[in-house]
C-alpha cells in the first residue's frame, strides 16, 4: 500500500519536523486540540488520543551517486541508473565511452523508492460508549492526491475492526479548509449530522462552528463489501434534503394538514 500509518512518532520512519508542521496546521482546527488547550503533538498524543500517527506515503526520489565509467550499449548506456547527461556534464565519446569533463566517475542519479510523512493523524475517545472522534492534516503539497482519504480509510478500519466502535464521528470547525474536510469525509460515506452553532473558542479567540459527520460500523461494512462510487458532498446533502422532505410530507399527510396537490414540488 502507497499509504501507512506510522504510530511510533519519534524513532520510527516518520519525519518529526514534517509531522510538526502537519499539527501546526491541525491543532487549530482540532475540536480536540482545542477543547485541551491547543497542546504539543506528543503531549495530545498520550493524554488524549486512542491512536495517533503519522501519514507516510511511499514515492519516487532521486538520489544522486557515483558509478565507475561503463561501457555503453546500442540501446544506451549500460549503468543500471538513470542517467540525464546534460544536467549532469557528461558526453559520450564517438568511440562510445562515456567521459565526464570535471573527474574520472560519472554522477548517476538513481531511482529510489523512499517514505515521505505528508500528515498527522489521531483518533480519539468520545465520552459515549463505542464512539471515537477522528481528525487528520495533509500537508499542502501533498493534497489533491487522495492520500488523506486512503489515510483515513486505514484509521476508520482500524477503529472499527480493531478498537471495536460502533462509530466514528468528525467534527469539523469552520475555517478556510472546512470545505475540504468535509468533501474528504462525505466521499468516505459519513453523513451529515447537523451543525453546533458557536459550540467552541478557535486559535484566534472568537467562537466557531462545528460541523458533525459519521459513520456507523453497519454502514462501513457494506461499503467496504459492496463497492459503489462515492458520493460527492453535494449528493449527501440532496439526499439527506429528500429523505427529510418525504419524512414532514407523510407527518403532515397524517395529521390531515395537508393535501397533496400537483404543485408538491414546491413544498
Amino acid at each position: 500500500d502507497p499509504v501507512v500509518l506510522e504510530t511510533d512518532l519519534v524513532g520510527g520512519a516518520a519525519n518529526y519536523e514534517a509531522l510538526l508542521q502537519a499539527w501546526d496546521e491541525l491543532g487549530p482546527v482540532s475540536v480536540d486540540s482545542l477543547v485541551a488547550g491547543q497542546p504539543p503533538l506528543l503531549d495530545f498524543a498520550d493524554s488524549s488520543c486512542l491512536y495517533s500517527a503519522a501519514v507516510l506515503w511511499s514515492c519516487s526520489s532521486l538520489v544522486e551517486t557515483e558509478s565507475p565509467v561503463e561501457q555503453p550499449t546500442a540501446a544506451g548506456i549500460s549503468n543500471p541508473y538513470m542517467w540525464d547527461l546534460q544536467t549532469l556534464n557528461v558526453k559520450v565519446s564517438p568511440g562510445g565511452l562515456c567521459q565526464n569533463r570535471s573527474h574520472e566517475v560519472c554522477q548517476a542519479r538513481q531511482t529510489k523508492r523512499v517514505w515521505e510523512t505528508v500528515g498527522a493523524l489521531y483518533i480519539s475517545q468520545s465520552p459515549i460508549p463505542r464512539e471515537c472522534y477522528i481528525g487528520i492534516s495533509i500537508l499542502p503539497d501533498f493534497r489533491q492526491k487522495g492520500l488523506g482519504r486512503r489515510a483515513c480509510e486505514l484509521a476508520v478500519q482500524f477503529a472499527i475492526e480493531g478498537l471495536g466502535v460502533h462509530r466514528v464521528q468528525a467534527r469539523i470547525v469552520s475555517s478556510p479548509h472546512s470545505n475540504r474536510a468535509r468533501s474528504l469525509f462525505a466521499a468516505l460515506g459519513f453523513s451529515h449530522e447537523g451543525v453546533h452553532r458557536r459550540a467552541v473558542v478557535g486559535s484566534a479567540g472568537e467562537w466557531a462552528d462545528v460541523m458533525h459527520m459519521g459513520v456507523l460500523d453497519t454502514t462501513w461494512a457494506i461499503r467496504t463489501h459492496v463497492q459503489a462510487n462515492a458520493k460527492s458532498l453535494w449528493d449527501e446533502i440532496f439526499e439527506r434534503h429528500q429523505r427529510e422532505r418525504e419524512d414532514l410530507l407523510r407527518f403532515d399527510e397524517r395529521q390531515g394538514r395537508l393535501r397533496k396537490t400537483s404543485s408538491m414540488e414546491l413544498v
